[in-house]
């Protein structure tokens, strides 16, 4: 990933740490919307690899997360600094 993409990525994560609207309409939207339909929103990938199974297991496991959950995991990936040791 480049480093724009990485802080385009970051900035919306930031953005959306602090927004619960925001994050329940996420929560809604993952969680109802077919694996399949989130696989094709990015030509079947998501930063990489990204099956419709992964994403099949992400959207059930985020519909069971309450917003709180998801909003203190939005906070937690924002505070990243992009350092990728890989």
């Amino acid at each position: 990933m480049n480093g724009g993409g990485l802080k385009t990525d970051l900035d919306g994560l930031q953005a959306l740490r602090d927004d619960p609207e925001a994050i329940r309409m996420f929560r809604n939207f993952i969680s109802k919307t077919d694996p399949d339909t989130l696989a094709a929103l990015n030509g079947g990938k998501a930063g990489g690899d990204m099956s419709p199974d992964m994403f099949k297991t992400a959207s059930s496991m985020i519909g069971k997360m309450s917003s709180e959950e998801i909003q203190k995991m939005v906070q937690t990936a924002s505070s990243f600094k992009g350092d990728n040791p890989g």
